[in-house]
């Protein structure tokens, strides 16, 4: 139905269209760029699997934290919006706290979350938005 849309020009968004691989009717996409299926657990597990490689590329803490986190979101159906989401505001956080320097996931306190929050707001972030995050 999406590619439809797409094909059509109907509710066109960029954004979406580049981050689900989404392709034109009748283009072949190559066999590794084909687009996660929404509804599919299996891509859910390979979305998981690509986030916690991510995680692990960038050298963050917390990878067995995270991991239990994500496999736990997807015992509990959630769908992969929701998955990619709550992903993104955690690699957020991991990639800010690498930046305040080496640190184990087990000694975080509250002042860096109180630090992570001014620096969300440094960045222009909406109050929802990084109440969101924080969650």
């Amino acid at each position: 139905m999406i590619q439809d849309q797409v094909s059509l020009g109907y509710n066109y968004h960029p954004s979406r269209v580049s981050f689900y691989n989404i392709t034109a009717k009748g283009a072949e996409p190559a066999a590794n760029d084909l687009p996660f299926d929404l509804y599919n657990s299996r891509c859910k597990l390979q979305y998981i699997g690509n986030s916690l490689q991510k995680v692990t590329e960038q050298q963050l803490v917390g990878l067995s934290y995270v991991q239990e986190y994500l496999l736990a979101q997807y015992r509990r159906n959630r769908s992969i919006n929701t998955i990619r989401t709550n992903f993104g505001a955690i690699y957020q956080f991991l990639k800010f706290l690498k930046k305040l320097g080496p640190k184990r996931f087990e000694e975080i306190n509250c002042d860096d979350l109180s630090a992570y929050i001014e620096y969300e707001q440094d960045q222009r972030k909406k109050p929802l938005t990084v109440h969101t995050r924080l969650r």
